[in-house]
């Protein structure tokens, strides 16, 4: 059952900072604040590592974004908050040992980004709701949360990661493209279609293969 944001709360801390956040891993050109800006990742290892209503927020967000960008391009209008409260009903999944579930923050401990991993068999995960809020982009966010969760992935033991995203959401193919990923046809395993099948015209759909 999707918890409501009191019982959530209850549960999961509202404080960012955790022992087991990452050290910097990207960091900005040039923005409106700071020359020079770091962010932190945080990895969420339990529920109660998680700021729900702030989380939820950066999601709902996203979903916004992507909606607004399909719908524009003649796609359907489907309920984004189907998809968001799908990732919150099965957020256990996205956590370990199952998955990766990423939180970035500025220097002014303001979430900026997210981005998932989930194991989907034995030797397969998916990325999943990867967004960089339009302020932190440019900044490589977005290659740097691409390319942890592929490394989680080998960690996990998974010899393949899946991917897919709006062919109107431009900048997520150039940069699958870029890190070697391979177009390929509908995933079976993909969260959105199993959600939202009518998308499946308007999306791109990618596989990139482990070295060991």
């Amino acid at each position: 059952m999707l918890l409501n944001s009191e019982q959530f709360e209850s549960r999961a801390a509202g404080a960012p900072m955790r022992q087991h956040d990452a050290p910097l891993t990207a960091r900005a050109k040039p923005d409106h604040e700071n020359d020079r800006t770091a962010y932190r990742f945080q990895s969420c290892a339990t529920r109660s590592d998680i700021p729900f209503e702030t989380a939820n927020a950066l999601l709902t967000a996203h979903g916004e974004l992507m909606m607004g960008r399909l719908v524009g391009a003649g796609g359907p209008r489907v309920d984004h908050m189907l998809h968001i409260r799908g990732f919150w009903d099965h957020l256990d999944e996205f956590l370990p040992p199952n998955g990766r579930f990423y939180l970035v923050w500025n220097q002014h401990d303001q979430l900026v980004a997210t981005g998932v991993l989930r194991k989907v068999s034995d030797d397969i995960g998916e990325l999943k709701h990867l967004h960089v809020r339009p302020a932190a982009r440019r900044s490589g966010l977005g290659r740097a949360l691409v390319q942890r969760r592929i490394d989680d992935a080998r960690k996990m033991g998974l010899s393949t990661v899946l991917a897919d995203t709006f062919a109107a959401n431009t900048e997520m193919p150039a940069l699958y493209d870029r890190l070697g990923f391979s177009r390929v046809g509908p995933l079976a395993a993909s969260g959105a279609l199993a959600i939202s099948p009518e998308l499946v015209d308007h999306m791109l759909f990618f596989r990139l293969d482990l070295a060991p």
